[in-house]
């Protein structure tokens, strides 16, 4: 399924030690800078950014897709009652979601990213040649479109005040 979304000027990076999904987007840093928010606004508004991003990561465990929608590979042994990456649900709980932005000035980004510290993580999200990638790890279109209908209420809430 394709999704289209007008948020433009990012960059996505899937980096390793830990395994991260980072999103540096200059949209959000825009808001920022354009309305100048008052701190607990904008705690509630990146807040509700790192809401979306725990929905859609854990949705990837849920309808067992990568992000692209993808079904991930069956196990050869299904365990009953257990997701393909769920034995133990410790890969699943232990998702973070860090926020940064630009400490300068000029406000040029804000940092999205989605970690995870289990070791094994990364050896589901690439594969290896004796076990097939089950990726969980990306932003999707129906990530951004979230995001962006956030951003739009937001500004719409801005101009209000």
């Amino acid at each position: 399924m394709s999704f289209k979304s007008s948020i433009t000027g990012y960059k996505q990076v899937v980096q390793n030690n830990p395994l991260r999904l980072k999103i540096t987007s200059e949209e959000l840093a825009r808001i920022k800078r354009d309305y100048n928010p008052s701190n607990a606004v904008w705690r509630k508004f990146l807040s509700d950014v790192r809401t979306i991003l725990q929905e859609e990561t854990q949705r990837r465990f849920d309808t067992e897709t990568d992000p692209n929608g993808v079904p991930w590979t069956k196990l050869r042994r299904p365990r009953p009652g257990k997701g393909i990456l769920d034995k133990t649900s410790h890969m699943r709980n232990s998702f973070t979601y860090p926020i940064r932005t630009d400490p300068s000035a000029f406000k040029r980004w804000v940092e999205l990213q989605v970690r995870i510290d289990v070791p094994y993580s990364r050896f589901h999200q690439e594969g290896t040649v004796k076990m097939v990638a089950r990726p969980f790890l990306g932003f999707t279109g129906r990530m951004w479109l979230r995001i962006e209908r956030l951003i739009r209420d937001f500004e719409r809430q801005q101009r209000i005040r």
